[in-house]
């Protein structure tokens, strides 16, 4: 039996792995020995060719740049790169003037500020797919509105946002009853205007339609008289706003921290208390283009202020790089805060200390970062040099005279950066929109109220008047209920006095507050419940044969 023969050892030696720092000192002798040769070869030349001509020397050093820069291309800084050294940046001169556009013959009473919006045919198409919508849901036979109807039911809503009761029903009980309201409308009556109220045309049966659909025409005339009637000044904000609605509802947002925290998200454009443009956010697939969602939006919100070098200021949710230099391009500069993490930003916004402060700029952009608190306050601007400082005056609480220095950019942007803000104040104080089960009313009296406020706006601008939205809207109900009266009041008639004592009898009193019938309830577990409460006793009762039978028992 033969003895296995030992393992053989193979001849070559392997090699230890090279350090990375002999890598790079490897790298650097190459490209020192390679700028050596092409300095060598260069200095031959001009010794061999003394009378070369300057265009052949001219390409020459061409060649040779090219070279350098296939070879250590990651060495030359991009065009966007950012310098600490800033340069004095040159705001466009502006000279557009800003007025109001409204039609010429307007009546220049409140009422016709609020109609240049809500147009009379505009309020003719909504009565109009009321009665549409009537039919289509069998409603009783010969029901129909009105454009004048819709009018009055207009008022009435706007008187609701001003005195806000929590049910519809209190309006008109005697407790709570509201004279406005109750001389336009009986209860039954508004009722069936809030159920049948359609703004659009009737969806037909089986197709689907979207939150925009039903509510159209008036969307879309807003977006047109918005635009139309006002020439803004050169201060823009975008912002976002939300519309209150809590069902279910793949367009319904919830932002925490936000006054509304959950409904439909609204982008707007605003100047001096004034909405511009708006888009209700919509859920749909990521676009496949290179900016993101937002930066669309702003562009789209802008369009029609292109090349005017207006100055948009946005918070960090829409600012970036990118975003304001696709502005400068369209002719728009910006200002606003900036997240730090934002894609472009210099490096080392991040890491500065307590109280440290750095400003960079590439081209007309500018950065400046500063550490406040615990974070790092980080602003884009190209309408100004970004460490250019402004002295503000202060009143002080001892009434000594006192000022205060900070950047410009910082100043302007606490200046102008809560326009739409301020917009959607205004309308949040008298807000018509009440809770719903359907998903598109909260938009439709939205834009309702958003008519409204931009009137109000251009009225105060036009009459130079100070007085309060509350004011506009009291005079807007008057004028509603003169040029549109009801044909007949439904306020109930004064009772004429009885010849018996007032506390003699015994009357049944409707009321919305189902309680158990005393009668029926008596010496049993179970027993109806009745709305009927009898005015003098106090007791719920049913109104047949349970009222005759409680009283009789107690006389």
């Amino acid at each position: 039996m033969s003895t296995p023969s030992p393992l053989r050892r193979s001849s070559r030696v392997r090699a230890q792995p090279e350090s990375y720092a002999d890598q790079q000192a490897a790298y650097t002798l190459h490209a020192i020995e390679q700028a050596e040769v092409r300095r060598a070869r260069q200095e031959s030349l001009s010794f061999d060719h003394t009378d070369t001509s300057d265009e052949e020397g001219l390409g020459e050093a061409e060649v040779s740049s090219s070279e350098e820069e296939e070879e250590g291309k990651e060495n030359i800084p991009p065009q966007s790169a950012w310098s600490r050294h800033t340069t004095a940046v040159h705001l466009p001169y502006y000279n557009i003037p800003v007025e109001t556009k409204l039609p010429r013959h307007h009546d220049t009473s409140v009422l016709g500020y609020v109609q240049c919006f809500l147009t009379r045919e505009l309020v003719s198409t909504i009565a109009t797919n009321t009665n549409l919508y009537a039919i289509s849901k069998q409603a009783p036979a010969g029901w129909t509105t009105s454009t004048e109807e819709v009018w009055r039911f207009i008022a009435a809503r706007i008187f609701m946002g001003i005195i806000d009761l929590p049910y519809l029903h209190m309006y008109w009980e005697e407790e709570w009853r509201q004279a406005y309201v109750v001389r336009l409308f009986s209860q039954h009556r508004f009722a069936e205007l809030t159920r049948y109220f359609h703004v659009a045309a009737p969806t037909p049966h089986g197709v689907r339609h979207t939150v925009i659909d039903k509510v159209r025409p008036l969307y879309e005339a807003c977006q047109a008289n918005f635009f139309e009637y006002f020439v803004p000044p050169r201060y823009l904000t975008v912002d976002e706003m939300m519309i209150r609605f809590e069902g279910r509802d793949h367009w319904v947002r919830r932002i925490k921290g936000k006054p509304t925290p959950e409904g439909f998200k609204v982008w707007g454009l605003a100047a001096e208390s004034y909405l511009l443009a708006f888009q209700v956010h919509k859920p749909t697939a990521r676009r496949a283009n290179t900016h993101g969602a937002i930066h669309h939006i702003v562009m789209q919100l802008i369009h029609p202020y292109r090349g005017t070098n207006r100055i948009l200021f946005m918070d960090n949710l829409f600012t970036s790089p990118a975003l304001a230099r696709h502005l400068f391009k369209e002719g728009i500069r910006c200002c606003g805060t900036t997240r730090t993490n934002r894609k472009g930003l210099p490096s080392g916004v991040g890491g500065l200390e307590k109280g440290q402060t750095a400003v960079w700029q590439s081209g007309v952009l500018g950065c400046r970062a500063f550490r406040e608190k615990q974070k790092v306050v980080c602003m884009l601007s190209t309408h100004c040099k970004v460490d250019d400082m402004v002295t503000i005056p202060q009143q002080r609480d001892d009434n000594l005279p006192s000022s205060i220095t900070k950047p410009l950019v910082v100043h302007d942007y606490n200046l102008h950066k809560s326009h739409v803000d301020r917009v959607d104040q205004l309308r949040s104080y008298y807000a018509i929109e009440r809770k719903s089960m359907k998903n598109w009313p909260p938009l439709a009296w939205w834009l309702v109220d958003m008519c409204i406020t931009n009137a109000y706006a251009l009225w105060r601008r036009d009459t130079k008047s100070e007085d309060s939205q509350l004011v506009f809207r009291k005079e807007l109900l008057r004028q509603l209920a003169a040029a549109y009266p009801p044909p007949h009041s439904h306020e109930e008639p004064a009772v004429p006095p009885h010849s018996t004592r007032p506390a003699a009898g015994h009357w049944p009193k409707h009321t919305h507050k189902k309680r158990k019938c005393v009668v029926c309830t008596r010496g049993r577990a179970g027993g109806s419940q009745s709305e009927i409460e009898c005015e003098q006793c106090g007791v719920h009762l049913c109104l047949a044969p349970c009222f005759k039978q409680y009283h009789t028992e107690k006389d």
